[in-house]
């Protein structure tokens, strides 16, 4: 059966009350053959020199609360909360949805992980690609995990781009999703366009496409 990896970036706005998804456990790193990761984490604190983490505890996909988390699933008033489409593309096993994080350098939809308040610039990117070398521990999860096809949904001039264009896996495997001009102008809309393409792919890989 065919995988795919979808990688999205983090965001400013976190709620760590969210409780959007439950009941899928809480994935580790150490528990895929991937300890190393916490080492780079380790290694990143050192060189940022401070505290970032705030109060609360959540798993990614339901700590995150920006824009383009929004349209994966926010609380509706009739409906609930609605943060389906990941939960369920992902305990089907049709794909892994990771999330490239200012602080953590990638992070499990399902992991834990503390709040924080810390934005990608260009200086924490090189650090992560350079030194921490995030992109070569990309590539050989996405080795070990046989995926099929990896996506990556980012503005087209974020610092998140650069992450992923430094992923070297072959180009017929790797898809940049950004949004077209005619399709969203401004980083606010752009975002919820994203979103709802993320939720696109979810829905097309549950119903067999």
């Amino acid at each position: 059966m065919s995988k795919v990896a979808i990688f999205i970036p983090c965001c400013e706005g976190k709620d760590p009350n969210n409780n959007i998804i439950k009941d899928v456990g809480t994935y580790k790193w150490s528990n895929d053959g991937c300890p190393e990761i916490d080492k780079k984490r380790e290694d990143f604190k050192s060189w940022l020199g401070e505290n970032v983490e705030k109060q609360g505890k959540q798993i990614a996909i339901n700590l995150y609360d920006g824009h383009l988390y929004n349209p994966i699933g926010k609380r509706d008033k009739d409906k609930g909360y609605l943060r389906k489409p990941v939960k369920e593309v992902m305990t089907a096993k049709k794909a892994d949805v990771f999330i490239i994080s200012a602080y953590y350098g990638i992070v499990h939809a399902f992991e834990e992980i503390n709040n924080y308040n810390l934005r990608m610039d260009a200086k924490i990117r090189n650090r992560w690609i350079g030194e921490l070398c995030l992109p070569n521990f990309i590539e050989d999860m996405i080795k070990n995990n046989r995926y099929d096809k990896v996506y990556g949904f980012f503005p087209r001039t974020s610092q998140y781009v650069k992450i992923f264009e430094s992923i070297k896996i072959p180009e017929s495997k790797k898809e940049l999703v950004t949004v077209k001009k005619d399709e969203a102008r401004g980083i606010a809309n752009i975002l919820r366009c994203l979103g709802k393409k993320v939720v696109l792919l979810c829905n097309q890989l549950l119903d067999g496409h």
